[in-house]
């Protein structure tokens, strides 16, 4: 947007063209117009005009682009764009044909017309145009359009354009009709001599600016040099006092030239408002001029100089600046102590409300209680007070200090000016409207503070309820939490006494059962062994089918007698108990092993195998680790285990003397040691893998799968 204000704020060159009488010309400027008065955008025509260069004005940043001005009966004009060769330069008063096309485009702000020219041919070469003399108030946004323009007024106000930096505003004041003037900011040094000045401006009227003031309506100027002083400012001491009269209308008031008037200074706000009583004892606001540096201050006596508005209440010094400013030993004013804002604020039955002027400008004093301060920061300083009911504004802006020690809630009585809020003249309103109060705050002594709120505010009240209710939602779910954690210790307690009851009760029966089979069976096998041993010596020698009869028989009841002081053992024995399967299988082979060295490197949980499955593994680890030991002579025993998938695996391996798998002795000749094994590993589902040779050691690997876990 900013650069579309550029394309028409001198950014781009401009040219405009003048219709000569009789030519003839392919396109109206009038049909041009009617398209850009539709509302269909997006539709490209085109055009030819033939007309005379009316003003030019080259761009800085992009020679090639020009903006043609182009005229029809004398009447109309219309903004081209040109995009052609910069060669092709015209000058003001040449007669050219403008070939190109036109339309609507949308943009942020609506349908923007355009027109943009691909070809300009000079015809031939004229007297500079001269500017048209217009007075401010009848500038015709129709017949003056882009038209150069040399009108008259006085300088009243300058400051940067807000939506572009790069130009300056000046207003221009020619009676009761003021105007924008926009010029390069690159002469800001020399645009303080033209304030207060009646001068002569040459610029372009443009009433279709395309920048958010689209309806400003300025003067285009194209450097400060085309703005010439023809009376310089009068000194203050010519300048007169404002009036008296009372009968004056908006439009008189607007009309009256510059004025002034003396009196004390009663109330300062917003840095830039003041109220001031003049020697009459009439009040009169001022707006001060944003280039005004004073700092006046309440109390100080000063002339000041500025351009009459009103509010159809009061007149107002609009643009106004403080010529002198001097210490005033002024009466003190008492102020009127209300006991009911309802003597300024009426309410009707209507429903509407009504104010007593009167009071305006009065120093008056108020009770109320605080419904809102200004935030950090804040340079307007409103405090909001409740008085009966009604909400009336505190304008601390003057004196930030009288703000110390307040808070809300607070009773105090405040003293200050009382203004009343109106609207500025407005001609399409029939009478300005009155938005509320306002007490003009003159110093910290204006607020005295009656009571402080009492500490336990509604606000506060819920912010403790809040509080209260968040640690009772806290309080409840770490009681949630915590009769959770104590049923799961609880059932976790449960669980393990009733392990620790059946482990007690198991050994208990595992020891009754070892002690019967010790005192009967074992006894018994013990005696038949003895029995077998007198048979053989008392058997001639010569007896040879006999002997190894009784040979393989007393080897049975010394292996069955073996197998069952081993499963004695085993009832007597805590292995099945422990945890760790690897300490169990420790326990397990202690007795069995005297000088041989133990490796055990058992990685499975003890949960994933059934006591039953466990004590057929612990037993042939037992039996392969003795054989070991009694046949193989092993230095050396290592056991092994993990799991994969659903399946235990598990090895034990020594470095023994080793023994050919092949011919192994079996149960004929009185060895059940590797039978037994096979058949708890085949009961177990599972299979066997024995790699030996003699003098190479023995290694036993075990494939048993494991129960699915419930």
């Amino acid at each position: 947007m900013k650069k579309a204000t550029r394309t028409l704020l001198c950014a781009l060159s401009s040219i405009a063209l003048v219709d000569l009488p009789g030519a003839v010309t392919n396109t109206d400027i009038r049909s041009m117009m009617n398209v850009w008065d539709s509302t269909t955008p997006g539709h490209h025509n085109f055009f030819a005009l033939t007309g005379t260069v009316h003003t030019i004005q080259t761009a800085d940043s992009d020679p090639s682009t020009t903006a043609c001005f182009a005229v029809d009966d004398g009447r109309l004009l219309v903004s081209v764009f040109n995009r052609t060769d910069p060669l092709c330069n015209p000058h003001p008063g040449d007669r050219v044909v403008v070939n190109g096309i036109f339309g609507l485009k949308k943009c942020a702000y609506g349908n923007e017309p355009y027109a943009v020219a691909h070809e300009i041919q000079i015809l031939e070469t004229g007297a500079t145009v001269k500017p048209v003399r217009r007075r401010l108030q009848d500038l015709s946004s129709i017949s003056d359009n882009l038209r150069l323009i040399e009108t008259t007024g006085t300088v009243i106000d300058w400051r940067t354009s807000e939506d572009d930096p790069n130009y300056l505003c000046l207003t221009l004041k020619d009676g009761s009709t003021t105007m924008p003037v926009l010029v390069s900011a690159q002469d800001t040094d020399d645009v303080g001599r033209l304030l207060e000045s009646q001068v002569s401006v040459v610029g372009t009227f443009n009433w279709a600016l395309p920048s958010v003031r689209r309806y400003a309506r300025p003067l285009i100027v194209s450097q400060l040099r085309d703005i010439t002083v023809l009376t310089p400012p009068p000194p203050p001491q010519n300048i007169p006092f404002l009036e008296r009269k009372i009968y004056l209308t908006p439009k008189d008031i607007l009309s009256l030239g510059k004025r002034k008037t003396c009196g004390e200074i009663i109330a300062v706000w917003q840095k830039r408002n003041l109220l001031l009583r003049d020697d009459d004892g009439r009040i009169v606001r001022v707006k001060l001029s944003q280039r005004d540096e004073t700092d006046p201050r309440p109390g100080q006596r000063a002339t000041i100089c500025g351009y009459p508005e009103t509010d159809q209440f009061n007149i107002i010094l609009g643009t106004a600046t403080v010529s002198s400013c001097t210490p005033s030993k002024s009466t003190p004013q008492f102020p009127v102590r209300l006991l009911s804002l309802s003597d300024i604020i009426g309410q009707k039955p209507s429903g509407s409300t009504s104010f007593q002027t009167a009071y305006y400008g009065k120093l008056i004093t108020l009770k109320g209680t605080i419904r809102n301060l200004p935030s950090p920061g804040n340079s307007e300083g409103r405090i909001g007070l409740d008085c009966d009911g009604h909400l009336i504004q505190l304008d601390s802006s003057a004196c930030p200090e009288a703000t110390t020690g307040l808070e809300l809630g607070c009773q105090i009585e405040a003293t200050g000016v009382c203004l009343l809020e109106t609207n500025d003249y407005d001609a399409q309103a029939d009478m300005p409207h009155i938005s509320g109060l306002t007490l003009i705050l003159r110093g910290r002594d204006d607020i005295s503070i009656l009571s402080h709120p009492p500490w336990l505010t509604p606000t506060r009240f819920l912010l403790i309820l809040s509080a209260m209710t968040g640690v009772l939602v806290l309080f409840l779910i770490w009681n949630s939490s915590l009769r959770v954690l104590v049923e799961r210790r609880g059932r976790e307690l449960a669980r393990k006494q009733i392990e620790a009851t059946n482990a007690k009760f198991k050994t208990i029966e595992r020891t009754r059962l070892a002690t019967e089979l010790h005192d009967s069976v074992v006894q018994n096998l013990t005696g038949a062994a003895l029995e077998i041993r007198a048979a053989q010596a008392t058997l001639p020698a010569a007896d040879e089918d006999s002997a190894p009869h009784l040979d393989i028989a007393l080897k049975t009841i010394n292996s069955s007698r073996t197998e069952l002081r081993n499963c004695i053992w085993d009832l007597r024995n805590q292995a099945l108990e422990k945890n760790d399967i690897a300490e169990a299988i420790r326990i397990t082979l202690q007795p069995h092993l005297v000088e041989t060295q133990l490796q055990v490197r058992f990685n499975v949980p003890r949960r994933k195998i059934p006591d039953n499955e466990f004590h057929n593994i612990l037993c042939i680890i037992r039996e392969l680790a003795v054989n070991a030991v009694r046949h193989g002579r092993a230095a050396t025993l290592r056991v092994a285990g993990t799991i994969d998938g659903g399946r235990l695996l598990f090895s034990v391996a020594d470095d023994g003397c080793g023994f050919d798998p092949t011919v192994r002795p079996g149960m004929e000749q009185g060895h059940f040691g590797l039978e037994g094994v096979m058949e708890r590993v085949k009961a177990l589902g599972g299979t066997a893998d024995i790699s030996s040779a003699p003098g190479k050691g023995t290694r036993v690997a075990f494939d048993v799968p494991l129960p699915e876990e419930s």
